[in-house]
């Protein structure tokens, strides 16, 4: 998808604020979580992903391009193993490319977890654990964590 894009036809998706786009993108993720808790108790593990995501910020964000913003599995049509349409784009931004990819990581995470949980295997080999090391060969991205915690500052099941 971000090689059929050319960045001048979605200049209409850049972030407000200040910065590159992956950091109008975590502040844009800040600003909704503050929104969503408002008026109530805050998640120390938001917190925690948030402090942890600065900490771990790239000396070389990467080039922005499109991001689908709800990269996963689900969100993908096949015709046997051949993906034919992408649903569900309305967190569509400009962001690094290891955002997808953190936000794919996260749910693949979750769902693992939750299948786990309700006695069933899951794909366990599916985007392991411990993986270390570049997340893509020609990418910037050397600490898998960052881009994992872009995404999981923003839980599931949170209205987007």
């Amino acid at each position: 998808m971000r090689d059929q894009v050319p960045l001048e036809q979605v200049e209409f998706l850049p972030l407000p604020g200040e910065g590159g786009a992956l950091r109008r993108h975590v502040t844009a993720q800040r600003a909704y979580y503050e929104w969503v808790v408002d008026g109530r108790a805050r998640s120390p593990l938001i917190k925690d992903a948030f402090a942890r995501l600065e900490e771990l910020w790239p000396r070389a964000p990467g080039i922005p391009v499109l991001n689908r913003g709800d990269a996963r599995i689900g969100n993908i049509v096949c015709d046997g193993f051949e993906p034919t349409a992408v649903l569900d784009r309305e967190m569509a931004a400009l962001a690094s490319p290891e955002v997808d990819l953190g936000w794919t990581v996260c749910l693949h995470r979750f769902f693992q977890d939750l299948t786990v949980t309700f006695g069933q295997r899951g794909p366990p080999d599916f985007l392991p654990r411990p993986h270390r090391g570049p997340l893509m060969p020609t990418s910037p991205a050397t600490r898998p964590t960052t881009w994992t915690s872009t995404r999981c500052t923003r839980p599931c099941g949170t209205p987007s």
